[in-house]
């Protein structure tokens, strides 16, 4: 299940990353005139990406540091530090919009 979800996390990262490199280089391409109307959403998907990688980094490096291995990876105090990251995006979502 982490497997899926870092494959899944991993993913959405570099494809975003792509199409934003893409409309930054190439803003007269027929491409970046389909995607321009979301630049900001797929942007704003990336950053979440460079969150919770960052997270998900610092979980690991707390669990390392404390002698732990992979198989000692508690699912979900993973699952809670997202979820916690969703509300607060999904609450500064609500005041800002």
């Amino acid at each position: 299940m982490i497997k899926a979800l870092a494959i899944f996390l991993g993913s959405l990262f570099l494809s975003t990353g792509v199409v934003i490199v893409i409309i930054d280089a190439l803003p007269t391409s027929a491409f970046a005139a389909h995607v321009m109307p979301f630049k900001s959403a797929i942007f704003g998907s990336h950053l979440a990406g460079w969150m919770i990688l960052g997270m998900s980094a610092n979980y690991l490096w707390d669990l390392f540091r404390a002698g732990k291995g992979f198989k000692d990876i508690r699912p979900p105090e993973l699952f809670f530090t997202l979820a916690c990251f969703a509300h607060s995006v999904l609450h500064h979502l609500v005041i800002l919009g």
